[in-house]
């Protein structure tokens, strides 16, 4: 269940899967990965209190994230090389270098797009998408082991529409109704990032009558969005 959230952005955006150790994997692209998620979720004082940003050089943190940017800028080299080496076996179906190479190729976008925004763009997917998914995946089966009801009635459904297959298809998913509500309800309790990325105004603006200068970093939180005490009698609870 754990290897899947990053199994699968990596079969996706690559063609193959580089996240478990493996042949392909001689880059520690899991390592990297995790290291990068670390620090990109980790607690920096600088972000709060930009006059102390001078921390981050004494604790290592820099010299950390320019190191494995360092790493993900050499293994997505070898990855693009790999994908534009003609004699390289086509797949059957395109992975999101070879898209993101042929826009590239075709220069259908206004702005060009240039190789480090292609390696931007592949690790924003991942950045995005492999621990929102690991903290979903946590929260779902936390509150299926605490609602026995629910999970009893989940199990049935997926019982039911996949029958003796015992493996759930793209094709199920439409038909899957109630198992999307409890989904779509760990969602709204759990939100897999609280506090969104975090934007900072490029000018002075007033908003409700709050002054923001410009250069302010804003964090919006969601947690909020699950009081909906008007709708739910117990709007915290699944």
């Amino acid at each position: 269940m754990l290897s899947s959230p990053c199994m699968v952005p990596t079969g996706v955006a690559f063609g193959r899967d580089y996240s478990g150790g493996g042949d392909y994997d001689r880059h520690g692209f899991q390592e990297m990965l995790e290291e990068f998620q670390q620090l990109l979720g980790g607690f920096k004082i600088g972000d709060f209190f930009p006059s102390m940003e001078f921390l981050h050089t004494l604790t290592s943190v820099k010299s950390r994230l320019r190191n494995t940017f360092r790493r993900f800028d050499h293994f997505f080299d070898e990855v693009i090389e790999e994908h534009i080496n003609p004699k390289r076996e086509k797949e059957e179906h395109k992975d999101l270098v070879d898209v993101l190479l042929e826009i590239q190729k075709n220069k259908d976008t206004e702005m060009p797009l240039t190789m480090d925004n292609l390696k931007a763009i592949i690790l924003d997917m991942f950045a995005a998408g492999t621990d929102t998914t690991f903290i979903t995946l946590d929260w779902g089966m936390t509150e299926l082991i605490t609602n026995p009801k629910v999970m009893e009635k989940a199990q049935a459904e997926v019982r039911s529409i996949v029958g003796e297959r015992r493996t759930v298809m793209e094709s199920d998913l439409p038909r899957l109704h109630y198992m999307k509500a409890v989904v779509k309800e760990i969602f709204r309790v759990h939100p897999p990032a609280p506090v969104l990325v975090p934007r900072e105004s490029m000018e002075d603006i007033t908003i409700d009558g709050y002054n923001i200068p410009a250069k302010t970093r804003v964090f919006r939180q969601c947690l909020g969005n699950r009081e909906r005490s008007r709708i739910l009698d117990e709007s915290r609870n699944i």
